[in-house]
């Protein structure tokens, strides 16, 4: 099994029915059988014991709880504002702009245009 994979519900059921009183190295053996990590076994297991058996049986979502890169109202507003004073003092609100465009429009003429391609003495 892949270490993407979900876990099989029938291994996820077997594992929250796990007897109490299992001999020593069953879990080894089970976990070895169905190609799951001893970690997720006892993961799973305990997930079973405080969530009860319906949990265990439906993976995990994977999604983050929170998204990190995104950004609050508060944040927004100000850069907003920031932007705007920039604009209206006449500055350049981003400054690394013009080198984007000049690298998309290719530079304008430069001192020795005129020069390339002329006759030198």
């Amino acid at each position: 099994m892949a270490a993407n994979e979900p876990i099989d519900p029938r291994v996820r059921l077997a594992i929250s029915q796990w007897p109490e009183d299992a001999p020593r190295g069953a879990v080894s053996t089970f976990c070895d059988e169905h190609g799951i990590s001893r970690k997720s076994f006892y993961e799973l297991r305990k997930r079973a014991l405080v969530e009860g058996l319906a949990a265990v049986l439906e993976p995990k979502s994977r999604r983050p709880r929170s998204s990190p890169s995104k950004l609050t109202e508060q944040v927004k507003v100000q850069a907003v504002q920031v932007r705007a004073a920039l604009e209206a003092s006449g500055l350049e609100p981003r400054p690394d702009q013009r080198a984007r465009e000049d690298a998309r429009d290719g530079p304008g003429p430069g001192p020795l245009d005129g020069v390339v391609g002329a006759d030198l003495p």
